[in-house]
């Protein structure tokens, strides 16, 4: 009876190596979470790090998988135990950097947005008191013709009217 339990219980936990197997061999959710990402920049050597990690993950659980069906060996467990925690460890401690990284990326990222949006609108600022210094140049130099336009156009009459008057007194004469 006992023998039968443990059969039951090793072939639930082999099970659950085989699935944690599959969702290694279909992606897993590191892959699904870094493709939702893909416009953000990553650090390549860290990935292929993690990548490396999880491979050597699987593996290990591969051979524990076969392990498991001796049964006679359990120091070899142990030790390929402490095997897939050091790998799987390492591996999170290198999905945490990445992290950080990414957030101190957008951060940078953020900032520069941030930066370039104040210039832009200081350059555009400038941009439209240039113009405006440009329009009321152009209306002093119009109101300025203007006026010029009118003193000869009076200096024009006069002329003429003197000129009439001259005429006139030149025909009495």
């Amino acid at each position: 009876a006992k023998v039968s339990s443990h059969r039951r219980r090793t072939s639930i936990g082999s099970q659950k190596l085989l699935q944690t197997d599959f969702s290694f061999q279909n992606g897993g959710l590191l892959e699904a979470d870094l493709t939702q990402n893909h416009g953000q920049t990553v650090n390549k050597h860290r990935l292929k790090d993690v990548r490396n990690g999880l491979s050597a993950s699987k593996e290990l659980l591969k051979v524990l998988n076969r392990v498991w069906g001796l049964e006679e060996h359990q120091s070899t467990c142990l030790s390929i135990f402490s095997a897939i925690k050091a790998e799987i460890d390492r591996a999170g401690i290198q999905v945490t950097k990445l992290i950080h990284e990414q957030r101190y990326n957008n951060g940078d990222v953020d900032v520069l947005l941030k930066q370039f949006e104040e210039e832009r609108a200081a350059w555009k600022i400038k941009e439209q008191d240039k113009i405006h210094a440009a329009i009321s140049s152009i209306a002093e130099e119009l109101k300025t013709e203007k006026k010029l336009r009118k003193q000869t156009e009076r200096l024009n009459k006069k002329l003429g009217r003197e000129l009439a008057d001259a005429k006139l007194l030149c025909q009495k004469q």
